[in-house]
Formats: C-alpha cells, sequence, structure tokens
C-alpha cells in the first residue's frame, strides 16, 4: 500500500496525474452508429481528423440522460442508456494495432467515475479506436456518444 501511495504521488509529481475537472480546454462529441456492431466483432471509429493529430486527454461517454438523441450520418438515433452501454467495452490500440488499454463504457461516463471523465493520455490515430460487445442489445436505432478532450499537437 505504501508503494502505491508513493507512486500515485509520484505521478501527480511529474504530471502525469491531475485532479482537474476538466482535462483539456478542447472537447469534441463523437457519435458511433452501431448498426454494424455485431457479437464479438470490433465496430472501428471513423478516421477523424483532429483526433488523429492531438493528445486525448480525457474520454467519456454521454449517455442517454444527458442527450436523448443525436444525429448521425444525417440520421436521428437514439443515445444508448447507461444499462445498454455497461454491456460495451471500449478499446484503444497504438499506431502499431496493439492494444493499449480497454474500458467498459458503462465505468466513462461522469455518473459512474465520481463527476469526472476518464483521464488518459492517449497519442494514436483515431480509427485504431473501436467498440466491442457481448452480448450485443444495441440495436440499429441507436449510437454511442462520447466527449472527448483533446490537446492538439
Amino acid at each position: 500500500m505504501k508503494l502505491l501511495k508513493h507512486l500515485v504521488q509520484r505521478a501527480f509529481a511529474v504530471g502525469e496525474m491531475t485532479t482537474l475537472d476538466v482535462p483539456s480546454e478542447y472537447q469534441k462529441l463523437v457519435a458511433l452508429d452501431t448498426t454494424g456492431l455485431t457479437n464479438g466483432d470490433p465496430l472501428y471509429f471513423n478516421y477523424d481528423e483532429v483526433l488523429s493529430n492531438s493528445c486525448i486527454t480525457g474520454i467519456e461517454v454521454v449517455p442517454s440522460n444527458q442527450v436523448s438523441n443525436y444525429t448521425v450520418n444525417s440520421t436521428a438515433r437514439d443515445v444508448a442508456t447507461e444499462a445498454l452501454l455497461s454491456e460495451v467495452t471500449f478499446v484503444a490500440l497504438d499506431n502499431e494495432r496493439r492494444e493499449l488499454f480497454r474500458l467498459p463504457l458503462g465505468a466513462m461516463s461522469r455518473t459512474n467515475n465520481g463527476g469526472m471523465p476518464i483521464s488518459v493520455n492517449l497519442k494514436t490515430v483515431w480509427a485504431n479506436c473501436y467498440v466491442i460487445s457481448d452480448p450485443v442489445n444495441l440495436g440499429a436505432s441507436n449510437c454511442i456518444l462520447l466527449r472527448v478532450h483533446y490537446n492538439p499537437y
């Protein structure tokens, strides 16, 4: 326990961890149409020029109790509920397609994370990130909505 406390203190000292409520002044909403989401298969995010040329500092899910519907590719979609998001996992890969981390989307909402976005230090092409679900309860009328905090290079 003493070692963990020391590591956390060190991370704060060198700037790897912060207590900021908003990890960046730049934010972007990213919607993922769940039409192609199948059981156990990854559904990748579309390439995003801004996010791919930035350091992503925080990611949070925007559930349906905050935004009920959102337009994706000119089609109105129902934003996924927190219950549905609990069955979906966000996965980030580096530029060589090696897994960096995976997090359940249900844990990435501010409500389930002490009012804070998940803090990350992600430097990769946004299209290397995907979601995976097992089982799939999200329908073709749903979308996953993320608020991504970033700092441009």
